[in-house]
């Protein structure tokens, strides 16, 4: 493995056993394992038991490296997705987690990864009419936000 690029780890209230490298989220303010639909918050640092109040997780920022455990094979380079068990893999389900710079032999492997955010992106169109019927292409499945701008004599 590579040395990781990394800014931050916390510490939070830990729930129960959770293995390194596995994906968490918080859950009622305590740490709990990510579902598959789940991106979490980052990473367990280490191996927290059951018995432990706190459990270390590094964070998942853009642009950082993070250690995570494949759900199945991954190759090199490709995208990786939020996976059930707090773990990653290749096939799509919602917003890429970022990218594996390691390939991962089969479920449980540990790789390095690229972390990236597919989930907020920023968008823009240009409407020349003004109707009920008009509509500006955005790609997103789901709109947050927009802005309009409107010429005070079209």
């Amino acid at each position: 493995m590579t040395a990781l690029i990394s800014r931050e780890t916390k510490t939070f209230t830990n729930s129960g056993a959770i293995g390194p490298y596995i994906r968490v989220t918080l859950s009622a303010g305590v740490l709990a394992i990510a579902g598959a639909t789940d991106p979490g918050i980052g990473v367990m640092e280490t191996r927290a038991l059951a018995a432990d109040l706190t459990g270390t997780v590094r964070l998942r920022r853009k642009g950082d490296t993070i250690r995570m455990t494949a759900g199945g094979a991954i190759a090199q380079y490709a995208k990786v997705y939020p996976a059930a068990s707090g773990k990653i893999d290749d096939v799509a389900s919602g917003a890429a987690l970022g990218i594996a710079l390691e390939a991962a032999s089969g479920d449980g492997s540990v790789i390095e990864v690229l972390s990236m955010d597919d989930a907020i992106r920023c968008v823009g169109g240009q409407a020349t009419t003004v109707a009920a019927s008009d509509t500006i292409v955005t790609g997103l499945g789901t709109l947050i936000s927009a802005v309009a701008c409107l010429d005070d004599s079209p």
